[in-house]
């Protein structure tokens, strides 16, 4: 019987079997839970654990492995808004309005994608119509977070 290679450390490596496990009884084994934990921590990039590199895993791990944290982690879970449903065409056509809006990141897979980080923070301030969890919104809540998005984008260009 042949036993496995213990896993060498590799910060650029593909995260282990060990670490993928580690990171799901963290969230409980819940997957919307482990989705929100890895978007969070890796700034809206990626919400897969296989994108995960070794180096980022440790770092998730050690951050919420404590009792303490795993209270924290479940407070960061909550605490972003910008969640989306990529079936639903009005969250992808916010994520277009958020684009053109310049609210974007870099992403080494996808080129610039929207910063979700700060549309989550908007959809919290005053300046939001409807503040609450993009996915707990309503059809008509949603029209007018894209209005409010369509009128900035407007008053950008007119200033230009």
């Amino acid at each position: 019987m042949k036993t496995k290679k213990p896993p060498i450390y590799d910060p650029n490596g593909e995260i282990t079997p060990f670490q993928i496990q580690s990171i799901r009884q963290l969230c409980n084994f819940n997957e919307e839970e482990k989705n929100k934990l890895i978007l969070q921590a890796t700034n809206g990039k990626t919400s897969s654990l296989k994108a995960l590199k070794q180096a980022q895993a440790i770092e998730i791990i050690k951050q919420f492995s404590g009792n303490e944290n795993k209270t924290i982690a479940k407070q960061v879970v909550t605490e972003f808004w910008a969640y989306y449903y990529k079936e639903n065409t009005q969250h992808r056509y916010i994520l277009s309005l958020l684009i053109q809006l310049g609210w974007s990141v870099k992403s080494n897979k996808y080129g610039e994608i929207a910063d979700l980080n700060r549309f989550s923070d908007w959809l919290k301030s005053r300046r939001s119509p409807v503040q609450k969890p993009l996915k707990s919104m309503s059809p008509e809540e949603i029209s007018k977070i894209i209005s409010a998005l369509e009128s900035m984008i407007v008053k950008n260009y007119e200033l230009l």
